[in-house]
């Protein structure tokens, strides 16, 4: 937290199995602020940066932020930043809703590493809507790498409800950390003027609409019988979310490390990465009624051609389930095998190791062909009646998959490190794990589309409704509505 000071308030965090250690790619670079790109545009809302003293824009922005700005400090012990963040909160009472974040904002003023707190907080009208100042003052002796040395650690921001949804909170600061003996450089004349120059323009789709905490590193998500289930992988439970997303209306306790899921018309079925099963949950009664062991480190889940589908990262296979006998068979199907899908007449299967896809027929259950060679680190599969799309995770690119020809017809460059995806809407639906955001592709011409939407720190897991797309939000611990 040092020279950040964010509302977001973090879970403990288990680390999501469906995402390869040491993926994540950590690059920036820093761009002096001109008259040229001082303009900050996001949707819904603009500011200015400051153009003088020598500020930077750093890219890309370091999640939750979606926009950090830096400024030369005089010495390496003094940090100047300018940050911000777009936060999706339940559609509250406002005064509730500030509520929440002040006491947000005071926890992390509580944090151990900080001594001699002063914050003050004060409630101001701006531009047609409410906002929350707020000014904190602290000594800090946690510095990351500087642990005992005295620093002091100063923010100044505002948080402002966007006045055309009130679900989206709007937080500019800016901060200065130096060393108690550094001379202090000036700060506030450019960093109020920041602050003030947020402006508010016509939202576009697509837009984050609502949000819900979930709590427990949520993975993935599905819809179904009425409800929204999404897997939480640190108390090894499904969490059943009302559609409207207005509450967990219940926790359904399965196997050891939940991750991947599917809706039939009579269950859910979940994948428990741990315990090498599959929880069959009755929605009726939110209960368990079979447990069925599969292959070592079951992942992912899909339902098609009258059974469940599930691959087994651990031991190269895919499990094929009877849904009549809860029975279940297996098939070798490739190293590390991850993602699957149904697309045209057969079942298509990822292997993570072999940065391949494998088409499989869904009468036999095993491999059909050769495998379809795509990007490195094949994860995420979604498909229709003409294609397949693969995440791959460890390059960062989306590889489209011609079913009828079983030839790669294009490869689009995202992130890297990417999350889940989805078919709909018109789009193809792809989280960047990485910088936080979910981009919108054109599946006919793989042309990325529009800005991307920022949906927290680390977007997982996505799915689709008949009205809207939904992810999950991993390190943040919330679910996310957007409107497509």
């Amino acid at each position: 937290m040092g020279g950040k000071f964010g509302w977001r308030r973090w879970a403990g965090l288990v680390p999501a199995l469906i995402v390869l250690a040491g993926c994540v790619i950590s690059t920036t670079q820093r761009v002096p602020v001109t008259a040229s790109n001082r303009a900050l545009t996001y949707n819904g809302f603009a500011l200015s940066a400051p153009t003088e003293g020598g500020w930077m824009i750093v890219a890309p922005a370091r999640p939750p932020f979606a926009t950090t700005l830096v400024k030369p400090g005089g010495s390496p012990t003094q940090v100047i930043e300018a940050t911000v963040s777009i936060l999706h909160r339940p559609k509250l009472p406002s005064q509730r809703l500030f509520e929440e974040l002040e006491k947000a904002k005071r926890a992390e003023t509580a944090a151990a590493r900080f001594s001699s707190v002063v914050f003050t907080v004060s409630m101001l009208e701006y531009r047609e809507t409410e906002c929350e100042r707020y000014d904190a003052t602290m000594e800090d002796r946690g510095v990351p790498h500087d642990e005992g040395r005295l620093y002091l650690f100063e923010v100044h921001g505002a948080a402002c409800l966007h006045p055309g949804l009130q679900s989206e909170v709007i937080d500019v600061q800016y901060s200065r950390r130096r060393l108690i003996s550094d001379r202090p450089v000036a700060i506030a004349p450019e960093g109020e003027a920041f602050l003030k120059s947020l402006e508010f323009i016509p939202m576009v789709r697509p837009y984050v609409s609502n949000s819900i905490e979930v709590n427990g590193s949520p993975q993935l998500v599905a819809a179904g019988h009425g409800s929204l289930w999404v897997t939480r992988m640190s108390d090894n439970v499904v969490a059943r979310i009302t559609p409207e997303m207005e509450l967990v209306a219940a926790t359904i306790p399965v196997g050891n490390g939940p991750v991947g899921l599917a809706v039939t018309e009579t269950a859910v079925w979940v994948a428990n990465t741990q315990s090498g099963t599959v929880s069959r949950i009755d929605p009726a009664s939110n209960e368990v009624t079979a447990t069925i062991k599969v292959g070592a480190d079951p992942l992912m889940v899909t339902a098609a051609f009258g059974s469940v589908w599930v691959t087994n990262s651990g031991d190269e296979t895919l499990s094929r389930i009877d849904p009549e006998t809860n029975r279940a068979t297996a098939a070798v199907v490739g190293r590390r095998p991850s993602g699957v899908v149904a697309a045209g007449d057969s079942l298509w299967v990822a292997s993570l190791s072999e940065n391949t896809v494998q088409r499989i027929d869904p009468v036999s259950g095993r491999p059909d062909g050769s495998p379809i060679e795509v990007g490195r680190g094949p994860n995420f599969l979604a498909g229709d009646h003409e294609a397949v799309w693969a995440t791959n995770q460890l390059d960062g690119t989306l590889s489209r998959i011609d079913v009828a020809t079983r030839m790669v017809t294009a490869t689009v460059r995202i992130g890297s490190s990417l999350g889940g995806l989805a078919l709909g809407h018109g789009f193809v639906w792809v989280a960047d794990f990485q910088r936080g955001v979910l981009v919108r592709i054109d599946p006919r011409s793989g042309a990325r589309l529009d800005h991307p939407t920022p949906v927290g720190a680390r977007p997982l897991g996505v799915t689709v409704t008949t009205d809207a797309v939904l992810v999950v939000d991993r390190d943040g611990g919330s679910l996310m509505r957007i409107e497509p």
